[in-house]
This record gives structure tokens, C-alpha cells and sequence, in this order.
């Protein structure tokens, strides 16, 4: 997956947090996961923070600020995950989808 200029990466690629919109329901859909923000953050976006590797909640800065300022002043919000299922990878480029939906190799082939 490609990097973007706003995405939170670990050393070893692990994508930590970034910038992304809440959704008019109020979810954020993040690592392929939802999570519920407060609905009043519709149509904002926000900086998210994973501490735990997306087992528990999702650490949310208010609109307009960003995470490590936000966990300073101690305003984040916490967005537990809904029971939405995951969301389907994205696949853009037509070669990796092909590859992505190929056929399982037979066992007996040689």
C-alpha cells in the first residue's frame, strides 16, 4: 500500500494513524475497521491514533487538531469499534486484482 502524506507509520509499516473523515453516521472507517466517533464530528476530518493494534478502541483528535496535541491536552475522544463487518480491500490496479482473484493452484499440478 501506497504511503500518504498524512499516515502515522511504524518502522516496520504497521500503519499507526492518519487523517480521515467521519462519515455522516458518525463512523470512521479505518484499517479496514469502523469505529463510531461522536456524531456531531460528521463531514470533519480527523486525526485517528491506534495504540493497541486495533483490538480496542480507536484514540481520536477533536476536528482541527492534531493527535499528539490533542493526547497533550488531553481531548481526545475514544471511538469504540462498531459491529459493522470490515470493509473489502480496494483494489485499484487491475493487475493485482487479477492476481488478488486468481484461481488456487491445484496440488497435483506440476
Amino acid at each position: 500500500m501506497s504511503r500518504r502524506n498524512n499516515d502515522i507509520k511504524a518502522p516496520d509499516g504497521f500503519l499507526l494513524g492518519g487523517l480521515r473523515i467521519v462519515r455522516p453516521d458518525g463512523t470512521i472507517l479505518f484499517q479496514r475497521g469502523w469505529w463510531q466517533a461522536p456524531k456531531e464530528w460528521a463531514g470533519e476530518k480527523v486525526w485517528v491514533h491506534c495504540t493497541d493494534g486495533g483490538a480496542g478502541d480507536l484514540e481520536v483528535a477533536p476536528p482541527g487538531q492534531r493527535i499528539y496535541a490533542a493526547q497533550s491536552a488531553r481531548t481526545t475522544a475514544f471511538a469504540p469499534r462498531t459491529r459493522r463487518p470490515d470493509a473489502a480491500p480496494g483494489l485499484r490496479n487491475e493487475a493485482r486484482k487479477a492476481w488478488a482473484l486468481r484461481a488456487p493452484a491445484s496440488a497435483d499440478a506440476s
